[in-house]
């Protein structure tokens, strides 16, 4: 609502289409790292027992967690772009 479907071309060029790009792209890798940990890693450690890669998983799906909430910490500090209905 905040950019508006003219302003997606353009989301690139402002400090604030930047950001919200980044959240969206670590946002689609903790859905890929939480359905890789559901599918492959779970089923494999219950055959092997080996924690390693499901902690290496886990901790990265968790910084990038962390990593959002501080962009959209930073974005909410920045003026947001003009939206098409104003």
């Amino acid at each position: 609502m905040l950019v508006g479907i003219d302003g997606i071309a353009r989301l690139g060029t402002s400090l604030y289409g930047q950001l919200l790009l980044a959240k969206l792209a670590l946002f689609a890798l903790m859905l890929a790292l939480a359905a890789a940990n559901r599918f492959v890693l779970t089923p494999r450690l219950t055959a092997s027992g080996d924690l390693r890669a499901l902690r290496i998983s886990l901790s990265t799906e968790f910084a990038a967690g962390v990593l959002i909430v501080l962009l959209i910490g930073w974005a909410g500090t920045l003026e947001p772009p003009v939206s098409a209905m104003s």
